[in-house]
């Protein structure tokens, strides 16, 4: 399964990117922004550092995507600590239900191919607390995160964990910068068992997204408008699915022109049809 691999970090604070750029030794490349974004050498991993709240976050994860160019195959991860109701601290969780507290709104993060760590619902406030309710996390970015992300990406490939580290055992006022490094460090391990664990997914995103060789060859030899292309790139790939077997560039050879190619290839897929008894 080799493909270019595309991960991207939205974190609030320094303390939780450190262990972070220190697991996938990435390196500072833009600080003369608001949010400062580091990447690793060969571009898999980027991080931009947002600060607290929703606003923040929301600008910082489009300034990610729009310094890193991320393509639509992107695992956009959310990575930070939280309140929790209940003894956990120094736990991460996956979030697979968001709520805004503001305005009650709901979202619903696939948590796909997680399987390693537990599950809980997040509400995201506009100030933090102390009022802890019972098996539910608490942070100030989360809703905003994911509905960015989930303009850019499915919602298979967006990911939000949550390290505790205030509950009902540990208080909030006990949070240094150090403490924050240390519980990220410590889960460390199982965090990138989780993004390892979701590149099937990233995989079948880029299959369905990445440009067959085909069209470049076409397009090579026979000038196809922009609109034309982008229906040649979609034909293409439907006369993959439907005939597997032949050969699209000896099929369309002698043919010159876009458009002659466009309509022999839109006749031929919609004279397919599926055999369901298969």
């Amino acid at each position: 399964m080799i493909f270019p691999e595309a991960i991207r970090w939205v974190v609030a604070l320094k303390a939780e990117a450190q262990p972070l750029i220190k697991k996938y030794r990435m390196k500072l490349v833009l600080d003369k922004t608001t949010y400062p974004i580091f990447k690793d050498l060969i571009g898999k991993h980027w991080l931009v550092i947002s600060g607290v709240g929703k606003i923040h976050c929301s600008a910082a994860t489009m300034l990610l995507q729009n310094k890193s160019e991320s393509p639509p195959w992107t695992l956009w991860v959310n990575l930070g600590i939280s309140g929790f109701g209940g003894d956990a601290y120094g736990d991460l969780f996956a979030v697979d239900q968001i709520l805004n507290v503001a305005d009650s709104t709901k979202r619903f993060p696939s948590c796909n191919d997680i399987g390693i760590t537990r599950r809980a619902s997040l509400s995201t406030l506009d100030v933090a607390t102390t009022k802890y309710e019972t098996g539910v996390l608490f942070d100030m970015e989360g809703i905003a995160f994911f509905t960015i992300a989930s303009k850019l990406v499915c919602r298979e490939l967006i990911l939000l964990l949550k390290v505790v580290s205030d509950c009902s055992t540990e208080s909030l006022n006990t949070i240094s910068a150090n403490t924050v490094s240390t519980l990220v460090y410590n889960n460390i391990e199982k965090i990138d068992e989780i993004i390892i664990k979701n590149k099937k997914s990233m995989f079948y995103q880029y299959q369905i997204n990445k440009t067959p060789e085909e069209y470049s060859e076409i397009c090579s030899r026979v000038h196809f408008t922009v609109s034309e292309k982008h229906r040649l790139k979609s034909l293409i790939k439907s006369w993959q699915t439907a005939y597997p077997d032949l050969n699209i560039l000896l099929e369309v050879s002698h043919l010159e022109r876009a458009k002659n190619i466009i309509n022999f290839l839109s006749e031929r897929v919609s004279e397919y049809t599926v055999d369901w008894g298969k």
